[in-house]
């Protein structure tokens, strides 16, 4: 009886693969330039307004809705601007410890639940969800926990009004569990284990997720050495992206007590979106001393963009700017009405122009960098891919 339950579960793996078919992303093969006139119809430039109270950071992260632009500095230092003007509106930052309050940090990767404007932010037992327009407090999501121990999930996405989906820690993992699907009290309505999953095994310790939906169906990207992105089915995690990287077997775990000079030329994915026509991925080089590159496949003629000739800034290859003759754009995200978002470095843009003054600007250009300080928060790119 086993040995025929076994077959069965093979046989519906196999057919599973067969229907999904992944893409292959060969990243080795690769040398087309990329630029913005390729990729998108649409682009949109809103420089963020700079003020004493809201600094933003070079490796800041941000989201952006119909409405605003969240930006935050990293787990602390989260500040909201208003999409059109660029306008800066306020802090959303409620760290302490009081009922409204937050003692950990703003969860800077899955945090805002953009059909409710919702930012969330990790309390030692709960997540905490505050209105971006209000600031205030208005939702609570209990951490999932296992015989009355929670589990670690970094950040909670939410699946529909009271479901949620997250990866759980290293210590669960030796248990055998990958994902959870939980809701607001912390019950726990599914789990995925190391069965569930058909290909390598790429949830088996700790590492972060980044979740996204695309015609109806939900995937996840592992942020790391050994990436891969796949579909949540609703009995088994099947691959949806193959990262074709060249890099030696190295597990994420261990990169502790490995010098950073053996992990110099090994490619680490770090965010994957997805369109009709598109996926878009940025990845990078190296761990510790990194450089990145901002990517595209094509999947509707298989062509796969890589970006080689110019930098953004020191350590970022990005999109070329050929629209509107600026420096290339950096990667940033991508929201749920599918647009592509990402930033223009500012002190770049401003060493550029120093040396090339508006030499090949569009009009469009030439007002964006009229008045630009190289210590002025960055300018948000915001793009509607081609069909």
């Amino acid at each position: 009886m086993k040995i025929f339950f076994c077959l069965c579960s093979l046989l519906y793996s196999l057919l599973s693969l067969a229907q999904n078919k992944p893409f292959i992303v060969d990243l080795e093969k690769s040398n087309e330039d990329v630029s913005l006139n390729i990729l998108f119809d649409k682009i949109e430039y809103v420089p963020l307004e700079t003020t004493p109270e809201c600094f933003l950071k070079p490796g800041a992260y941000y989201y952006v809705t119909d409405k605003y632009i969240v930006a935050m500095n990293t787990f602390w230092q989260t500040y909201l601007f208003d999409r059109k003007t660029g306008k800066f509106i306020r802090g959303l930052d409620r760290e302490g410890g009081g009922p409204d309050e937050y003692r950990r940090w703003i969860v800077y990767l899955n945090g805002l639940n953009e059909k409710r404007n919702i930012l969330y932010a990790n309390d030692i037992d709960k997540w905490k969800g505050y209105d971006i327009e209000t600031g205030e407090m208005v939702d609570i999501i209990k951490k999932p926990s296992i015989n009355n121990d929670i589990i670690t999930v970094f950040s909670p996405w939410a699946i529909n009004s009271n479901q949620y989906i997250g990866n759980v820690s290293a210590e669960f993992c030796k248990k055998g569990y990958r994902l959870v699907v939980f809701n607001k009290q912390g019950f726990i309505s599914k789990v995925y284990k190391k069965e569930n999953i058909l290909g390598a095994d790429v949830l088996s310790g700790d590492g972060l997720l980044i979740f996204y939906n695309y015609k109806g169906k939900l995937y996840f990207s592992r942020i790391g050495f050994n990436a891969m992105t796949y579909e949540v089915g609703d009995k088994q995690i099947l691959p949806h992206i193959i990262f074709r990287t060249g890099n030696k077997e190295i597990p994420d775990l261990q990169l502790d007590g490995i010098p950073s000079s053996a992990v110099s030329d090994q490619i680490n994915i770090l965010w994957v979106g997805e369109s009709d026509r598109f996926i878009f991925f940025k990845y990078a080089k190296g761990y510790s001393a990194m450089t990145t590159y901002n990517c595209a496949l094509d999947k509707k003629n298989k062509k796969l963009y890589i970006p080689h000739s110019k930098k953004a800034c020191e350590s970022h290859y990005g999109y070329t700017n050929d629209t509107d003759g600026l420096t290339s754009v950096i990667l940033r995200g991508m929201n749920k009405n599918g647009e592509v978002y990402g930033v223009l470095d500012v002190q770049a843009l401003s060493e550029y122009v120093k040396l090339n003054g508006e030499r090949g600007m569009s009009e469009r250009g030439k007002r964006l960098v009229s008045n630009l300080m190289e210590d002025d928060n960055p300018i948000v790119v915001i793009a509607t891919p081609k069909k």
